[in-house]
């Protein structure tokens, strides 16, 4: 996919810039734009939406392609979506994907943090439920979730698809919920060892809906 509007932007979140362009020369057969969520049910877009309208989508280029701010085109066939998986769901089941926005970030600009959640249950609760899975207070560990200033892990998780399949057993269950605003994060919050960005390129299938927090976004 060649871009050749390209017009930098500086993100709402902080000093982090990308690069506002459009997708109307996707090729849905050369192009490939790597997915990590899986979308919420209840968050779908209205079927009346207008693909024309929706914010930006968030894009990191491959690893090997950089854009800067003297660019005056990119050419990519590799991409990984950042933030906007409901609206590119939306516009691919309508095949209008060469209608969406996007911004271009370079893939050494990702950052990545757990999505916070809150319990749904009482402490007493949701301790028996890690009791019942396996994890125990742990210190140092590679795969953790963490709750009230506490690390717990099960020692038997080999990795980190392991430790999200837990995660989402939790919100399947409604025992934890998502904090949908940084600014109301607690030591009560429920986190879990985020992916790193180089988890992105190696990922196999979805983790569940909020499990990373990624910058830049909008």
């Amino acid at each position: 996919m060649k871009f050749t509007e390209i017009t930098p932007y500086i993100f709402p979140t902080g000093n982090e810039i990308g690069f506002l362009t459009n997708m109307n020369t996707y090729d849905e057969k050369s192009d490939f734009v790597k997915l990590h969520e899986e979308t919420i049910l209840e968050n779908e877009i209205s079927l009346d939406a207008q693909v024309v309208d929706f914010e930006p989508i968030v894009m990191a280029l491959d690893p090997n392609v950089v854009i800067d701010s003297s660019s005056k085109s990119i050419n990519s066939n590799r991409f990984f979506l950042l933030d906007g998986h409901h609206r590119w769901k939306f516009a691919k089941n309508k095949n209008f994907i060469n209608k969406l926005k996007c911004i271009l970030v370079n893939f050494s600009d990702v950052k990545i943090k757990s999505y916070a959640f809150s319990i749904n249950v009482t402490e007493d609760y949701f301790y028996n439920i890690l009791n019942q899975y396996g994890f125990t207070k742990s210190k140092n560990q590679k795969l953790c979730l963490y709750f009230d200033d506490e690390e717990f892990s099960n020692l038997s998780f080999q990795n980190i698809n392991e430790l999200y399949e837990f995660k989402k057993i939790l919100q399947d269950k409604k025992i934890i919920i998502p904090i949908l605003k940084e600014s109301k994060l607690t030591t009560k919050s429920v986190t879990f060892t985020p992916i790193n960005p180089s988890d992105l390129i190696t990922l196999d299938g979805l983790l569940p809906p909020k499990s990373t927090w990624i910058t830049p976004r909008l």
